[in-house]
């Protein structure tokens, strides 16, 4: 049982309903620990996002080593080796 503030009213604390906390200090380090996970996992998300978006791609898998047949808009077939 808890006591409002403010209040003569007594209230009971279901254990499984919500997590409490006896102290200021515990409170406090629950909530650094808690907020420095956080911060930790979307710097992780930002680098990955970072690396993908923004590594050195392989310009050898772009380039075509064989020529390609490509149908131009007047209906001639052109060979391309790009």
């Amino acid at each position: 049982m808890i006591q409002l503030a403010g209040s003569q009213k007594s209230v009971p604390l279901d254990p499984d309903a919500a997590e409490y906390f006896t102290s200021v200090e515990i409170l406090r380090d629950i909530l650094v620990d808690r907020t420095r996970a956080q911060v930790v996992a979307m710097l992780d998300r930002a680098e990955t996002l970072a690396i993908e978006t923004f590594s050195p791609r392989d310009e050898e898998s772009d380039i075509l080593e064989e020529p390609t047949t490509v149908l131009l808009p007047d209906g001639t077939r052109a060979k391309v080796k790009i």
